[in-house]
């Protein structure tokens, strides 16, 4: 119950926190009379959003209820969007230094988990330095020819991109050490941390084949290093503006019955190039295709009233076999049931709320 306790008051501290911002910026959005202001305050909803969204994101991990959907991403991308959005963050409290080098590669793992990870490192090694300070920010490839061992596993022989968040500030005793990692564990005072930063940090190491390094001093600083397996790749910078390009005169049908995601998604397809249709229900979707004709990509919600999003994609998949499908779920089911039904070459699935760039990767993943 004291473990419950502390998760339940984190949560709410964090998501209070994100939803005052978006409610904020909305009404002085609401009142400007210029564009560049209107632009400012879209930008910091769409930034308290995403914060919104990881602090979900690590309770549907925690319970098991979310998968890591694993794409080829550009770890010098992942950093740079990374740090765009530790700026807002960090504020005057910490100076914050990025080295990557822009050619540094690829690795497989869950791109909006990765970023979650990083802000959960950078924002520790903030609250660890309440004086302000330096934090650290680097990323390298590393070869070896031997296992090393790390943080409860070991490093197999092969490449890496190590990604490290460094701090100078209290540093880490042993006693703390031993329970870094463990769920609902946290030294910040009652409702101001959830226990779960550096748990979801294990977790997308571990889901994404890697391990954890950490090196602390007490009285010196920390540095927590993530080893992720290095690949060959696109980036998904690349993958994006296949994106941008690849819904020119293609038919897709966008279905959910939630009146507001269904719209916001079809006006974002219809910015990249798509002839797109909407329909609130699977049945609605069928009869819609069976009056448009073929059709390239299916995106639906796997939770609809009636029939099913995966039903549905089966049942067209009768009449159209060549259909991709792209299936959305916002954690209401196990999104790994999903994934384990999925054509691994022509059905991606994404999880709710997603970005441009997120629905951009699953259309064009190979």
């Amino acid at each position: 119950m004291e473990a419950l306790g502390r998760l339940a008051g984190g949560v709410a501290h964090d998501f209070n926190n994100a939803l005052t911002a978006i409610s904020g910026h909305a009404s002085l959005g609401l009142l400007g009379k210029r564009i560049e202001d209107a632009r400012r305050h879209l930008q910091s909803i769409n930034e308290a959003a995403g914060r919104a969204a990881g602090i979900t994101g690590r309770l549907l991990a925690f319970a098991r209820r979310k998968r890591m959907e694993l794409r080829e991403i550009d770890v010098a991308t992942a950093l740079e969007e990374a740090a765009n959005l530790l700026a807002p963050i960090l504020g005057e409290r910490a100076e914050l230094d990025v080295s990557c080098p822009p050619d540094l590669g690829t690795v497989s793992t869950d791109p909006s988990a990765l970023q979650q990870a990083i802000v959960n490192l950078v924002v520790n090694a903030r609250d660890a330095s309440p004086a302000g300070g330096r934090i650290e920010i680097t990323a390298r490839l590393e070869r070896s020819d031997v296992a090393i061992p790390m943080h409860g596993s070991e490093r197999e022989a092969g490449d890496w991109i190590v990604i490290t968040v460094r701090d100078f500030g209290a540093g880490i005793d042993e006693a703390t050490m031993e329970r870094l990692f463990e769920p609902f564990f946290t030294t910040k005072e009652l409702g101001e941390g959830t226990g779960l930063g550096l748990t979801t940090v294990w977790w997308v190491a571990e889901r994404s084949s890697g391990a954890i390094d950490i090196q602390s001093t007490v009285g010196e600083g920390t540095a927590i290093s993530m080893h992720l397996p290095a690949i060959s790749a696109k980036t998904s910078a690349e993958r994006s503006r296949e994106g941008e390009n690849i819904g020119r005169g293609r038919r897709i049908v966008v279905v959910d019955d939630d009146a507001s995601v269904r719209s916001s998604t079809v006006d974002l397809l219809r910015a990249m190039g798509w002839e797109v249709f909407g329909a609130e229900s699977a049945e609605a979707a069928l009869a819609l295709v069976d009056s448009i004709g073929p059709i390239e990509v299916l995106v639906t919600d796997v939770v609809l009233s009636g029939m099913g999003g995966r039903e549905l994609a089966s049942t067209l998949r009768i009449r159209q076999p060549w259909v991709r499908v792209v299936l959305v779920s916002g954690g209401v089911v196990d999104i790994a049931e999903t994934q384990d039904d999925a054509d691994s070459r022509n059905t991606m699935v994404l999880g709710k709320p997603f970005t441009l760039r997120e629905l951009q990767d699953a259309l064009v993943a190979e």
